[in-house]
């Protein structure tokens, strides 16, 4: 289960979205992609938090909210570490917790 907050300001949009639409206005609005997918130094706007409920709230309490713009600084593929820019702080997460946030390239 994906876990979309705010997206109406996020998306520049007017009206309050349901549970059925927020798939779909994502799929019009711009690619998304999972942070995993992004290329070193990209910029993207965060739009989803996936996962457990441990996960998603151990994320969001790092600053990683739907709505936070953020950039990926780099990828260490030993350990398999993903170096973000969040906030004007920096924080390192698992790739695959990387995998469970979907983002839209800025």
């Amino acid at each position: 289960m994906i876990w979309v907050i705010a997206l109406g300001p996020v998306l520049g949009l007017n009206t309050a979205l349901n549970e059925n639409d927020s798939q779909t206005i994502l799929e019009q609005a711009a690619p998304v992609i999972t942070l995993d997918s992004l290329a070193e130094g990209a910029e993207a706007m965060l739009l989803a938090v996936d996962g457990l409920p441990a996960l998603r709230r151990r994320l969001m309490e790092m600053g990683l909210l739907p709505g936070t713009p953020l950039k990926l600084i780099r990828r260490m593929s030993l350990g398999g570490v993903v170096e973000l820019e969040v906030r004007r702080s920096r924080i390192s997460i698992r790739y695959g917790e990387a995998t469970k946030l979907l983002v839209s390239p800025i």
